[in-house]
């Protein structure tokens, strides 16, 4: 007699290994989900240590412009800045490019200037980074004359060296976070231009649901990077002055 499977076998089996596959699925996106955040964040801890690193070179933070944060740590970041600069959980653009810049949102890239000079990311520098003698910037919040004392000026001027970010997810290429700053309305867009771009909207410029549980991954002075919940954002030290709290 030939030997072969039922076709009541044959339905159980399929069954099981459609039961196995709904119960593996989710656990395959939220792995997928994980490595995403794994490799943004990754990427966030270079950029900090190449800043750190360039900056233990170097007597002085550089000044604001065009080319900046990401132009002087070209030769500090193993994979170049191109990668760098790019969470995998962010893709296109949010808004179509027009005039000087784009802004991102949660699940889109920002992007600055156009043709051979455009520059597109996923992450915000903590403006008060930039050097606040040797221009220090071209708005209200570059400028070294605005809250002068708010600017670090060296890597030995930072106190707090556990919980002073440099890099962050971020809707822009900078910012200039103050804890007066407000929790912008929509989490999936976080704070944009033009309505949003100053204050009190700085740190909203961070505060979008980007990573699973509303978190956005930052890197500090001392080297190290953190994922953490949007509501957090108020309890670090990102200037001088900027005085730690609750989310507002």
């Amino acid at each position: 007699m030939r030997k072969a499977f039922t076709l009541i076998e044959l339905l159980v089996v399929i069954s099981i290994i459609a039961l196995l596959i709904a119960i593996l699925l989710p656990a395959l996106g939220s792995a997928r989900a994980s490595g995403r955040n794994a490799i943004c964040q990754s990427n966030v801890r270079q950029l900090g240590i190449a800043f750190t690193s360039l900056q233990t070179d170097k007597s002085e933070f550089f000044a604001y412009g065009f080319s900046v944060p990401y132009a002087p740590l070209e030769d500090y970041l193993l994979g170049g800045t191109d990668s760098s600069r790019t969470c995998p959980d962010t893709e296109g653009l949010y808004d179509t490019p027009a005039g000087w810049g784009v802004f991102g949102s949660a699940a889109n890239l920002w992007q600055r200037g156009s043709g051979s000079g455009r520059q597109q990311g996923s992450y915000g520098f903590n403006g008060f980074f930039y050097s606040s003698t040797n221009g220090g910037g071209g708005s209200q919040w570059g400028n070294a004359s605005s809250f002068p004392e708010a600017w670090f000026g060296s890597l030995e001027k930072v106190k707090e060296t556990t919980i002073t970010p440099i890099f962050v997810d971020a809707t822009w290429i900078d910012l200039w976070p103050h804890e007066n700053d407000q929790v912008p309305p929509d989490e999936t867009l976080g704070a944009r231009a033009p309505a949003q771009d100053r204050n009190p909207w700085q740190l909203g410029r961070a505060y979008f649901d980007r990573h699973p549980a509303r978190t956005v991954n930052l890197s500090f002075v001392d080297g190290h990077a953190e994922n953490i919940d949007i509501d957090t954002l108020w309890s670090f030290q990102w200037s001088n002055t900027f005085v730690p709290r609750d989310t507002p």
